[in-house]
Protein backbone atom coordinates (compact mmCIF):
# COMPACT_ATOMS: atom_id res chain seq x y z
CA UNK A 1 0.00 0.00 0.00
CA UNK A 2 1.29 3.46 -0.95
CA UNK A 3 1.86 5.62 2.08
CA UNK A 4 -0.25 8.76 1.86
CA UNK A 5 -2.24 11.00 4.21
CA UNK A 6 -5.36 9.02 3.33
CA UNK A 7 -3.76 5.65 4.15
CA UNK A 8 -2.48 7.00 7.46
CA UNK A 9 -5.96 8.34 8.21
CA UNK A 10 -7.43 4.87 7.71
CA UNK A 11 -4.69 3.52 9.99
CA UNK A 12 -5.72 6.06 12.63
CA UNK A 13 -9.35 4.97 12.25
CA UNK A 14 -8.28 1.36 12.87
CA UNK A 15 -6.27 2.43 15.94
CA UNK A 16 -9.26 4.21 17.44
CA UNK A 17 -11.36 1.10 16.77
CA UNK A 18 -8.75 -1.11 18.39
CA UNK A 19 -8.63 1.17 21.44
CA UNK A 20 -12.41 0.79 21.85
CA UNK A 21 -12.01 -2.98 22.11
CA UNK A 22 -8.67 -3.30 23.87
CA UNK A 23 -9.19 -0.64 26.55
CA UNK A 24 -11.81 -2.61 28.54
CA UNK A 25 -9.95 -5.90 27.95
CA UNK A 26 -6.36 -5.06 28.84
CA UNK A 27 -6.70 -1.75 30.65
CA UNK A 28 -4.34 1.18 30.27
CA UNK A 29 -2.01 -0.49 27.77
CA UNK A 30 -4.88 -0.99 25.33
CA UNK A 31 -5.55 2.73 25.10
CA UNK A 32 -5.18 4.77 21.93
CA UNK A 33 -2.18 6.54 23.43
CA UNK A 34 0.08 3.53 23.01
CA UNK A 35 -1.18 2.80 19.50
CA UNK A 36 -0.59 6.45 18.71
CA UNK A 37 3.09 6.16 19.66
CA UNK A 38 3.75 3.95 16.64
CA UNK A 39 1.30 5.73 14.36
CA UNK A 40 2.75 9.16 15.17
CA UNK A 41 6.33 8.02 14.57
CA UNK A 42 5.43 6.43 11.23
CA UNK A 43 3.44 9.47 10.14
CA UNK A 44 6.28 11.85 10.99
CA UNK A 45 8.81 9.62 9.19
CA UNK A 46 6.63 9.61 6.08
CA UNK A 47 6.36 13.41 6.14
CA UNK A 48 10.14 13.66 6.40
CA UNK A 49 10.85 11.10 3.68
CA UNK A 50 8.30 12.19 1.09
CA UNK A 51 6.85 15.62 1.95
CA UNK A 52 5.37 16.05 -1.53
CA UNK A 53 3.27 12.88 -1.33
CA UNK A 54 2.23 13.62 2.24
CA UNK A 55 0.93 17.04 1.20
CA UNK A 56 -1.87 15.46 -0.84
CA UNK A 57 -5.42 16.18 0.37
CA UNK A 58 -7.28 13.60 2.41
CA UNK A 59 -10.07 11.76 0.67
CA UNK A 60 -13.50 12.87 1.82
CA UNK A 61 -14.41 9.33 2.86
CA UNK A 62 -11.27 8.92 4.98
CA UNK A 63 -11.85 12.26 6.72
CA UNK A 64 -15.47 11.40 7.50
CA UNK A 65 -14.39 8.01 8.84
CA UNK A 66 -11.80 9.76 11.03
CA UNK A 67 -14.44 12.12 12.39
CA UNK A 68 -16.78 9.24 13.18
CA UNK A 69 -14.04 7.16 14.80
CA UNK A 70 -12.84 10.00 17.01
CA UNK A 71 -16.40 10.87 18.06
CA UNK A 72 -17.20 7.28 19.02
CA UNK A 73 -13.89 6.95 20.85
CA UNK A 74 -14.17 10.14 22.89
CA UNK A 75 -17.83 9.44 23.75
CA UNK A 76 -16.96 5.88 24.78
CA UNK A 77 -14.18 7.18 27.02
CA UNK A 78 -16.60 9.56 28.73
CA UNK A 79 -19.47 7.09 29.10
CA UNK A 80 -17.32 4.24 30.41
CA UNK A 81 -15.55 6.44 32.95
CA UNK A 82 -18.96 7.54 34.19
CA UNK A 83 -20.26 3.97 34.26
CA UNK A 84 -17.15 2.88 36.17
CA UNK A 85 -17.84 5.49 38.91
CA UNK A 86 -14.65 7.24 37.88
CA UNK A 87 -16.09 10.76 37.48
CA UNK A 88 -15.78 13.40 40.19
CA UNK A 89 -18.94 13.73 42.20
CA UNK A 90 -17.96 17.32 42.90
CA UNK A 91 -16.67 18.76 39.63
CA UNK A 92 -19.25 17.05 37.42
CA UNK A 93 -22.24 17.37 39.72
CA UNK A 94 -21.81 21.11 40.13
CA UNK A 95 -22.84 21.52 36.50
CA UNK A 96 -25.34 18.66 36.47
CA UNK A 97 -27.22 20.18 39.39
CA UNK A 98 -27.14 23.62 37.79
CA UNK A 99 -29.32 22.08 35.08
CA UNK A 100 -31.51 20.17 37.53
CA UNK A 101 -32.05 23.34 39.56
CA UNK A 102 -32.84 25.25 36.38
CA UNK A 103 -35.70 22.86 35.70
CA UNK A 104 -36.93 23.70 39.21
CA UNK A 105 -36.69 27.45 38.64
CA UNK A 106 -33.32 27.99 40.35
CA UNK A 107 -30.89 27.90 37.41
CA UNK A 108 -27.29 27.94 38.59
CA UNK A 109 -27.88 26.61 42.10
CA UNK A 110 -26.08 23.44 43.20
CA UNK A 111 -26.10 21.68 46.57
CA UNK A 112 -22.38 21.15 45.99
CA UNK A 113 -21.02 23.91 48.26
CA UNK A 114 -24.58 25.26 48.55
CA UNK A 115 -24.12 28.24 46.19
CA UNK A 116 -25.42 29.54 42.91
CA UNK A 117 -22.43 28.91 40.66
CA UNK A 118 -23.34 31.73 38.30
CA UNK A 119 -21.73 33.88 40.96
CA UNK A 120 -18.54 31.83 40.74
CA UNK A 121 -18.16 31.43 36.97
CA UNK A 122 -20.11 32.98 34.10
CA UNK A 123 -21.53 29.65 32.93
CA UNK A 124 -24.74 31.06 31.45
CA UNK A 125 -24.36 28.96 28.30
CA UNK A 126 -25.61 25.95 30.29
CA UNK A 127 -29.09 27.47 30.13
CA UNK A 128 -29.34 25.99 26.62
CA UNK A 129 -29.50 22.49 28.13
CA UNK A 130 -32.06 23.24 30.85
CA UNK A 131 -35.10 22.46 28.62
CA UNK A 132 -33.60 19.10 27.66
CA UNK A 133 -32.85 18.26 31.28
CA UNK A 134 -36.37 19.27 32.29
CA UNK A 135 -37.81 17.01 29.57
CA UNK A 136 -35.70 14.02 30.61
CA UNK A 137 -33.70 14.49 33.85
CA UNK A 138 -30.44 12.61 33.43
CA UNK A 139 -26.71 13.17 33.94
CA UNK A 140 -26.17 11.64 30.49
CA UNK A 141 -26.94 14.98 28.84
CA UNK A 142 -23.67 16.33 30.16
CA UNK A 143 -21.79 13.03 30.02
CA UNK A 144 -22.34 13.00 26.24
CA UNK A 145 -22.23 16.76 25.67
CA UNK A 146 -18.81 17.13 27.30
CA UNK A 147 -16.87 15.01 24.76
CA UNK A 148 -19.09 16.21 21.92
CA UNK A 149 -18.09 19.86 22.26
CA UNK A 150 -14.43 18.84 22.48
CA UNK A 151 -14.76 16.81 19.28
CA UNK A 152 -16.53 19.66 17.49
CA UNK A 153 -13.28 21.61 17.74
CA UNK A 154 -11.99 19.54 14.80
CA UNK A 155 -14.18 21.57 12.42
CA UNK A 156 -12.72 25.04 13.06
CA UNK A 157 -9.30 23.38 13.34
CA UNK A 158 -9.62 22.11 9.78
CA UNK A 159 -10.48 25.62 8.62
CA UNK A 160 -7.32 26.93 10.27
CA UNK A 161 -5.26 24.25 8.53
CA UNK A 162 -6.71 25.25 5.16
CA UNK A 163 -5.99 28.89 5.88
CA UNK A 164 -2.38 28.27 6.93
CA UNK A 165 -1.20 25.48 4.60
CA UNK A 166 -4.08 24.72 2.22
CA UNK A 167 -5.45 21.23 1.62
CA UNK A 168 -2.40 19.53 3.13
CA UNK A 169 -3.52 16.06 4.21
CA UNK A 170 -0.44 15.27 6.28
CA UNK A 171 -0.70 18.45 8.33
CA UNK A 172 -4.46 18.03 8.76
CA UNK A 173 -4.03 14.53 10.17
CA UNK A 174 -1.08 15.43 12.40
CA UNK A 175 -2.77 18.50 13.86
CA UNK A 176 -6.10 16.69 14.33
CA UNK A 177 -4.36 13.94 16.28
CA UNK A 178 -2.40 16.55 18.23
CA UNK A 179 -5.71 18.05 19.32
CA UNK A 180 -8.10 15.16 19.88
CA UNK A 181 -5.52 12.74 21.34
CA UNK A 182 -3.80 15.27 23.57
CA UNK A 183 -3.68 14.68 27.30
CA UNK A 184 -5.52 17.97 27.79
CA UNK A 185 -8.55 16.84 25.80
CA UNK A 186 -8.23 13.42 27.46
CA UNK A 187 -8.49 14.82 30.97
CA UNK A 188 -11.59 16.78 30.05
CA UNK A 189 -13.25 13.92 28.15
CA UNK A 190 -12.81 11.40 30.95
CA UNK A 191 -14.23 13.85 33.48
CA UNK A 192 -17.58 13.70 31.63
CA UNK A 193 -18.16 17.46 31.68
CA UNK A 194 -16.65 20.65 32.92
CA UNK A 195 -17.54 24.08 31.63
CA UNK A 196 -13.93 24.29 30.38
CA UNK A 197 -14.84 21.70 27.72
CA UNK A 198 -16.32 24.57 25.71
CA UNK A 199 -13.19 26.71 25.73
CA UNK A 200 -11.23 24.94 22.93
CA UNK A 201 -14.29 24.98 20.66
CA UNK A 202 -15.01 28.66 21.26
CA UNK A 203 -11.37 29.70 20.93
CA UNK A 204 -10.78 27.73 17.72
CA UNK A 205 -13.90 29.24 16.13
CA UNK A 206 -12.78 32.69 17.27
CA UNK A 207 -9.37 32.19 15.66
CA UNK A 208 -10.87 30.77 12.48
CA UNK A 209 -13.33 33.64 12.20
CA UNK A 210 -10.67 36.25 12.96
CA UNK A 211 -8.15 34.86 10.47
CA UNK A 212 -10.83 34.48 7.76
CA UNK A 213 -12.12 37.98 8.58
CA UNK A 214 -15.60 36.58 9.15
CA UNK A 215 -16.97 39.01 11.71
CA UNK A 216 -20.14 37.06 12.42
CA UNK A 217 -18.15 33.94 13.28
CA UNK A 218 -15.66 35.52 15.64
CA UNK A 219 -18.28 37.65 17.39
CA UNK A 220 -20.42 34.57 18.00
CA UNK A 221 -17.38 32.74 19.36
CA UNK A 222 -16.59 35.66 21.67
CA UNK A 223 -20.15 35.59 23.02
CA UNK A 224 -19.84 31.83 23.63
CA UNK A 225 -16.57 32.29 25.53
CA UNK A 226 -17.93 35.18 27.61
CA UNK A 227 -20.91 33.03 28.63
CA UNK A 228 -18.68 30.07 29.42
CA UNK A 229 -16.13 31.44 31.87
CA UNK A 230 -15.13 34.88 33.11
CA UNK A 231 -11.43 34.58 32.28
CA UNK A 232 -12.14 34.74 28.52
CA UNK A 233 -11.81 38.56 28.46
CA UNK A 234 -8.24 38.20 29.70
CA UNK A 235 -6.86 36.16 26.81
CA UNK A 236 -9.18 37.67 24.21
CA UNK A 237 -8.30 41.15 25.47
CA UNK A 238 -4.60 40.35 25.27
CA UNK A 239 -5.11 39.08 21.71
CA UNK A 240 -6.98 42.29 20.82
CA UNK A 241 -4.22 44.45 22.29
CA UNK A 242 -1.61 42.68 20.17
CA UNK A 243 -3.74 43.18 17.07
CA UNK A 244 -4.00 46.90 17.86
CA UNK A 245 -0.21 47.04 17.84
CA UNK A 246 0.65 44.73 14.94
CA UNK A 247 -2.42 44.43 12.69
CA UNK A 248 -3.03 48.02 11.69
CA UNK A 249 -5.73 47.46 9.03
CA UNK A 250 -7.94 45.79 11.64
CA UNK A 251 -7.54 48.25 14.47
CA UNK A 252 -11.25 49.08 14.55
CA UNK A 253 -12.19 45.43 15.05
CA UNK A 254 -9.43 44.92 17.59
CA UNK A 255 -10.57 47.98 19.56
CA UNK A 256 -14.17 46.70 19.49
CA UNK A 257 -13.02 43.36 20.85
CA UNK A 258 -10.89 44.98 23.55
CA UNK A 259 -13.71 47.28 24.70
CA UNK A 260 -16.10 44.33 24.73
CA UNK A 261 -13.69 42.41 26.97
CA UNK A 262 -13.43 45.30 29.42
CA UNK A 263 -17.21 45.78 29.42
CA UNK A 264 -18.09 42.13 30.03
CA UNK A 265 -15.43 41.67 32.71
CA UNK A 266 -16.72 44.75 34.50
CA UNK A 267 -20.38 43.77 34.24
CA UNK A 268 -19.78 40.25 35.46
CA UNK A 269 -17.40 40.99 38.35
CA UNK A 270 -19.00 44.23 39.52
CA UNK A 271 -22.71 43.55 38.95
CA UNK A 272 -23.48 39.87 38.40
CA UNK A 273 -21.20 38.26 41.00
CA UNK A 274 -22.32 40.65 43.78
CA UNK A 275 -25.94 39.95 42.82
CA UNK A 276 -25.33 36.32 43.74
CA UNK A 277 -23.48 37.43 46.90
CA UNK A 278 -20.37 35.55 45.85
CA UNK A 279 -16.74 36.25 46.58
CA UNK A 280 -15.07 33.56 44.49
CA UNK A 281 -12.70 31.34 46.43
CA UNK A 282 -10.24 31.25 43.54
CA UNK A 283 -9.04 34.74 44.46
CA UNK A 284 -6.99 33.03 47.17
CA UNK A 285 -5.06 31.02 44.56
CA UNK A 286 -2.44 33.82 44.47
CA UNK A 287 -2.32 34.37 48.23
CA UNK A 288 1.48 34.67 48.11
CA UNK A 289 0.94 38.09 46.53
CA UNK A 290 -2.48 39.12 47.85
CA UNK A 291 -6.09 38.06 48.37
CA UNK A 292 -7.88 40.64 46.22
CA UNK A 293 -7.33 41.44 42.54
CA UNK A 294 -5.78 44.80 43.41
CA UNK A 295 -3.66 43.28 46.15
CA UNK A 296 -2.36 40.54 43.86
CA UNK A 297 -1.38 43.06 41.16
CA UNK A 298 0.34 45.32 43.70
CA UNK A 299 2.12 42.37 45.28
CA UNK A 300 3.43 41.16 41.93
CA UNK A 301 4.66 44.60 40.89
CA UNK A 302 6.47 45.07 44.19
CA UNK A 303 8.06 41.60 44.11
CA UNK A 304 9.25 40.87 40.56
CA UNK A 305 11.81 38.38 41.84
CA UNK A 306 9.09 36.28 43.44
CA UNK A 307 7.11 36.40 40.21
CA UNK A 308 10.08 35.13 38.19
CA UNK A 309 10.74 32.44 40.79
CA UNK A 310 7.16 31.19 40.60
CA UNK A 311 7.22 31.13 36.79
CA UNK A 312 10.54 29.30 36.61
CA UNK A 313 9.36 26.52 38.93
CA UNK A 314 5.92 26.08 37.35
CA UNK A 315 4.65 23.62 34.76
CA UNK A 316 5.17 26.21 32.02
CA UNK A 317 8.30 24.59 30.58
CA UNK A 318 6.87 21.07 30.72
CA UNK A 319 3.73 22.19 28.88
CA UNK A 320 5.51 23.90 25.99
CA UNK A 321 8.65 21.74 25.70
CA UNK A 322 6.90 19.05 23.60
CA UNK A 323 5.76 21.86 21.29
CA UNK A 324 9.39 23.01 21.03
CA UNK A 325 8.09 26.40 22.29
CA UNK A 326 7.03 27.20 18.71
CA UNK A 327 3.67 28.80 19.65
CA UNK A 328 5.57 31.66 21.30
CA UNK A 329 7.09 32.60 17.93
CA UNK A 330 3.65 33.65 16.66
CA UNK A 331 2.68 37.02 18.06
CA UNK A 332 -1.03 36.21 17.80
CA UNK A 333 -0.68 32.91 19.63
CA UNK A 334 1.72 34.39 22.19
CA UNK A 335 -0.74 37.16 23.00
CA UNK A 336 -3.50 34.63 23.60
CA UNK A 337 -1.24 32.37 25.67
CA UNK A 338 0.33 35.00 27.89
CA UNK A 339 -2.48 35.74 30.41
CA UNK A 340 -3.28 32.11 31.20
CA UNK A 341 0.38 31.04 31.27
CA UNK A 342 1.22 33.91 33.62
CA UNK A 343 -1.71 33.31 35.97
CA UNK A 344 -1.02 29.58 36.22
CA UNK A 345 2.72 30.04 36.54
CA UNK A 346 2.45 32.52 39.41
CA UNK A 347 -0.34 30.74 41.30
CA UNK A 348 0.21 29.65 44.89
CA UNK A 349 -2.27 26.80 44.40
CA UNK A 350 -0.11 23.80 43.46
CA UNK A 351 -2.49 22.23 40.94
CA UNK A 352 -2.65 25.44 38.94
CA UNK A 353 1.04 26.19 39.34
CA UNK A 354 1.91 22.76 37.92
CA UNK A 355 -0.45 23.21 34.93
CA UNK A 356 -2.45 20.13 35.97
CA UNK A 357 -6.04 18.95 35.44
CA UNK A 358 -8.31 21.34 33.52
CA UNK A 359 -6.52 24.61 34.33
CA UNK A 360 -4.35 24.82 31.17
CA UNK A 361 -7.38 24.37 28.88
CA UNK A 362 -7.33 27.98 27.54
CA UNK A 363 -3.78 27.31 26.26
CA UNK A 364 -4.76 24.39 24.01
CA UNK A 365 -6.29 26.18 21.01
CA UNK A 366 -3.72 28.98 20.98
CA UNK A 367 -0.89 26.44 21.22
CA UNK A 368 -2.00 24.42 18.21
CA UNK A 369 -2.84 27.59 16.29
CA UNK A 370 0.61 29.00 17.04
CA UNK A 371 2.32 26.03 15.38
CA UNK A 372 0.06 26.42 12.33
CA UNK A 373 1.02 30.09 12.22
CA UNK A 374 4.69 29.07 12.00
CA UNK A 375 3.83 26.90 8.98
CA UNK A 376 1.99 29.82 7.38
CA UNK A 377 4.63 32.46 8.00
CA UNK A 378 7.89 30.48 7.75
CA UNK A 379 7.61 28.32 4.68
CA UNK A 380 11.01 26.64 4.65
CA UNK A 381 11.26 22.86 4.85
CA UNK A 382 13.10 23.12 8.18
CA UNK A 383 10.32 25.06 9.88
CA UNK A 384 7.69 22.72 8.42
CA UNK A 385 9.48 19.67 9.81
CA UNK A 386 9.99 21.33 13.20
CA UNK A 387 6.29 22.16 13.32
CA UNK A 388 5.27 18.61 12.42
CA UNK A 389 7.63 17.25 15.07
CA UNK A 390 6.14 19.57 17.69
CA UNK A 391 2.58 18.54 16.79
CA UNK A 392 3.56 14.87 16.89
CA UNK A 393 5.20 15.14 20.30
CA UNK A 394 2.43 17.24 21.88
CA UNK A 395 -0.11 14.41 22.38
CA UNK A 396 2.52 11.77 23.11
CA UNK A 397 4.13 13.42 26.14
CA UNK A 398 2.24 13.96 29.35
CA UNK A 399 -0.35 12.34 31.59
CA UNK A 400 -4.12 12.17 31.45
CA UNK A 401 -4.85 10.73 28.02
CA UNK A 402 -8.32 9.27 27.45
CA UNK A 403 -9.08 5.58 27.38
CA UNK A 404 -12.12 3.33 27.34
CA UNK A 405 -12.68 1.53 30.65
CA UNK A 406 -14.39 -1.65 31.78
CA UNK A 407 -17.34 -1.35 34.15
CA UNK A 408 -19.87 -3.49 36.00
CA UNK A 409 -23.37 -3.79 34.57
CA UNK A 410 -24.53 -5.31 37.87
CA UNK A 411 -23.35 -2.21 39.75
CA UNK A 412 -25.20 0.07 37.32
CA UNK A 413 -28.37 -2.00 37.81
CA UNK A 414 -27.97 -1.78 41.57
CA UNK A 415 -27.53 1.98 41.57
CA UNK A 416 -30.66 2.30 39.41
CA UNK A 417 -32.53 0.51 42.20
CA UNK A 418 -30.97 2.92 44.69
CA UNK A 419 -32.27 5.88 42.67
CA UNK A 420 -35.77 4.44 42.78
CA UNK A 421 -35.53 3.83 46.53
CA UNK A 422 -34.51 7.42 47.38
CA UNK A 423 -36.45 9.30 44.69
CA UNK A 424 -38.95 10.72 47.18
CA UNK A 425 -36.66 10.99 50.21
CA UNK A 426 -36.78 14.60 51.49
CA UNK A 427 -33.03 14.76 52.04
CA UNK A 428 -30.24 12.39 51.00
CA UNK A 429 -26.52 12.38 51.85
CA UNK A 430 -24.59 10.54 49.16
CA UNK A 431 -21.02 9.30 49.15
CA UNK A 432 -19.19 11.69 46.83
CA UNK A 433 -18.10 9.06 44.29
CA UNK A 434 -21.70 7.79 44.06
CA UNK A 435 -23.29 11.24 44.03
CA UNK A 436 -23.60 11.69 40.21
CA UNK A 437 -25.56 8.42 39.97
CA UNK A 438 -28.20 9.16 42.61
CA UNK A 439 -30.69 11.08 40.49
CA UNK A 440 -32.47 14.21 41.66
CA UNK A 441 -34.34 13.74 44.95
CA UNK A 442 -35.73 16.91 46.55
CA UNK A 443 -32.47 17.52 48.39
CA UNK A 444 -29.20 15.68 47.67
CA UNK A 445 -26.13 16.59 49.71
CA UNK A 446 -22.54 15.37 49.21
CA UNK A 447 -21.16 13.37 52.11
CA UNK A 448 -18.19 15.65 52.76
CA UNK A 449 -18.57 15.09 56.52
CA UNK A 450 -20.32 12.45 58.61
CA UNK A 451 -22.38 15.26 60.19
CA UNK A 452 -24.25 15.53 56.86
CA UNK A 453 -26.28 12.50 58.00
CA UNK A 454 -27.32 14.06 61.32
CA UNK A 455 -30.03 16.37 59.96
CA UNK A 456 -33.44 14.91 60.88
CA UNK A 457 -35.11 12.93 58.10
CA UNK A 458 -31.88 12.32 56.18
CA UNK A 459 -31.25 9.17 54.15
CA UNK A 460 -27.67 8.02 53.51
CA UNK A 461 -26.24 6.17 50.51
CA UNK A 462 -22.73 4.69 50.62
CA UNK A 463 -20.72 1.84 49.12
CA UNK A 464 -17.92 0.04 50.92
CA UNK A 465 -16.54 -1.11 47.55
CA UNK A 466 -15.85 2.36 46.16
CA UNK A 467 -13.64 5.29 47.13
CA UNK A 468 -14.94 6.30 50.59
CA UNK A 469 -14.23 10.01 49.93
CA UNK A 470 -13.91 10.42 53.69
CA UNK A 471 -10.90 8.93 55.51
CA UNK A 472 -11.44 5.15 55.49
CA UNK A 473 -11.50 4.74 59.31
CA UNK A 474 -14.04 7.58 59.61
CA UNK A 475 -16.30 6.02 56.98
CA UNK A 476 -16.00 2.55 58.53
CA UNK A 477 -16.92 3.87 61.99
CA UNK A 478 -19.88 5.81 60.60
CA UNK A 479 -21.22 2.72 58.79
CA UNK A 480 -21.04 0.69 62.02
CA UNK A 481 -23.03 3.42 63.79
CA UNK A 482 -25.62 3.69 61.00
CA UNK A 483 -26.10 -0.09 60.93
CA UNK A 484 -26.94 0.03 64.64
CA UNK A 485 -29.31 3.00 64.52
CA UNK A 486 -30.93 3.11 61.07
CA UNK A 487 -32.98 0.79 58.87
CA UNK A 488 -30.77 -0.64 56.11
CA UNK A 489 -31.51 -1.77 52.58
CA UNK A 490 -28.61 -3.33 50.72
CA UNK A 491 -28.79 -3.13 46.93
CA UNK A 492 -25.77 -4.74 45.34
CA UNK A 493 -22.68 -2.87 46.55
CA UNK A 494 -24.77 -0.01 47.96
CA UNK A 495 -26.02 0.53 51.49
CA UNK A 496 -29.16 2.67 51.75
CA UNK A 497 -29.81 3.85 55.30
CA UNK A 498 -33.15 5.39 56.19
CA UNK A 499 -33.59 8.04 58.92
CA UNK A 500 -32.78 6.88 62.49
CA UNK A 501 -35.42 4.54 63.92
CA UNK A 502 -36.34 6.87 66.79
CA UNK A 503 -37.43 9.61 64.37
Amino acid sequence: MTLSPTSFTWAAVCCFGAALVLGPLVGEYGSFHYLHLGLGAALLAACLRDPQRMSAPLSGLAWRAFLLATLVWVEAASLTHFAAFNVSGVDFSIFDWMLASGARGQFGYSPIYDVNHLGVHSTFVLALLVPLHALLPSPLWLVTAGPLVLWLGLFPLRRLVRLCVGEHGGVLLVVSLAYVASTHVGRLATGAFRIENLIPLGTLWFLAGWMEQRRGIWLTAVALLFLTKEDAPLYLGSFATACLLFERPRRAEALTLLLGCFLWLGVYTQLIQPAFAQRPGYLTFWHEFGTTPGGVITGMISRPGAVLSRLSTSGLLAYFAPLLFLPWLSWRAAAGLLPTAFLLGTASYATMHDFRTYYPTPLLAFSVFGVLEIMRERKSRGWMMASLLALTLFPLIGFGYARVMSFSWARLQAVAEVRAAIASAPRVCGQVVVYPHLGYPPRLEPLFEVACADVPGTWVVVSEELDPSLPAPVMAEAIIKWRATRPLTQLGDFLVFGPPREE
